[in-house]
């Protein structure tokens, strides 16, 4: 019998090592998540922004909190040209709030292969170019010094998700922070089996010491995922279909609901991190990024 950790969710499983992965990161998530009591995370603040009303909670909650790393961005750069580095970066979307935020500089993707939908059409005033490499197998070297890095739910299909941050921390700028949206323990019910892992506290903070956790999510979004994407039949699923821009506004109410009440069941986490300054070959202390500052 397969090793239920060395199961990807993202490779083609039978139905058996389906199960395995499912049962595998339910335990872990409901242990992982009892060890992260005592770690500090915070509802992620809301914003908004342009979207699809056919997006999910979870889409919704990475533009929310991308829009907010984009302030921070802001009030770090203002008008300096900056780079951004954009590990896992599919069709490259990230970059859409550091262009309503009005910055500007060079965006890099990272990916193992080009994304159909990839431009290399510049973003804004962002240049716009792609890495071909798996960043568990790139020198150093390949990758340019960043201002601001990212993963937009990309970090869970890394295998080695601790030495490809480590290699992001390294070709970070002095003064330059990292942010990271990552699925949480709630995600599993909603995906099934979904890249390597799903993220708790504990995870997060040992990956990113002295970073900043936000939480994106609640019982109520998760419901209306469940209904409408998970398993879409029923009522709700009929009216997503039928009248998108009415169930957006419930979906947009529940997430509402869910942030007033302590967004207590995260399908996301989302991480602002300054990795340690780098000083001939040491390390400084970390400092939190304050998502409120922007």
């Amino acid at each position: 019998m397969r090793d239920p950790a060395s199961i990807c969710g993202d490779l083609p499983l039978s139905p058996a090592d389906r199960r395995a992965y499912i049962e595998f990161h339910r335990r872990r998530n409901l242990l992982q998540a009892a060890a992260s009591a005592g770690i500090p995370t915070q509802p992620g603040p809301r914003a908004r922004f342009p979207n699809h009303p056919g997006s999910s909670p979870s889409r919704v909650a990475v533009n929310m909190f991308f829009t907010l790393a984009a302030r921070e961005a802001r009030a770090r750069f203002a008008r300096t040209p900056i780079t951004l580095l954009d590990a896992g970066c599919g069709r490259g979307n990230a970059i859409e709030p550091f262009v309503r935020a009005g910055l500007r500089g060079r965006y890099f993707g990272i990916d193992i292969s080009r994304h159909p939908h990839w431009t290399h059409t510049p973003a804004g005033e962002f240049s716009r170019e792609l890495i071909l490499a798996d960043i568990n197998h790139i020198a150093p070297s390949s990758l340019p010094p960043a201002d601001v890095v990212l993963t937009s739910t990309s970090l869970e299909h890394i295998r080695d998700d601790a030495a490809a941050v480590r290699l992001l921390a390294d070709r970070t700028r002095p003064g330059g922070f990292h942010a990271h949206a990552v699925p949480a323990e709630a995600a599993l019910p909603l995906y099934g089996a979904h890249g390597w892992r799903q993220y708790s506290p504990i995870d997060l903070a040992s990956l990113f010491p002295g970073s900043t956790i936000l939480r994106y999510g609640g019982p109520l979004s998760n419901a209306w995922h469940r209904t409408t994407i998970t398993k879409a039949r029923g009522l709700l699923a009929r009216l997503a279909a039928r009248r998108p821009g009415l169930a957006a506004l419930l979906r947009d109410s529940a997430m509402l609901t869910d942030h007033l009440l302590g967004d207590a069941a995260p399908t996301l986490y989302g991480v602002l991190w300054e990795p340690p300054a780098i000083d001939i070959g040491h390390r400084d202390e970390t400092t939190r990024v304050n998502p409120r500052a922007a």
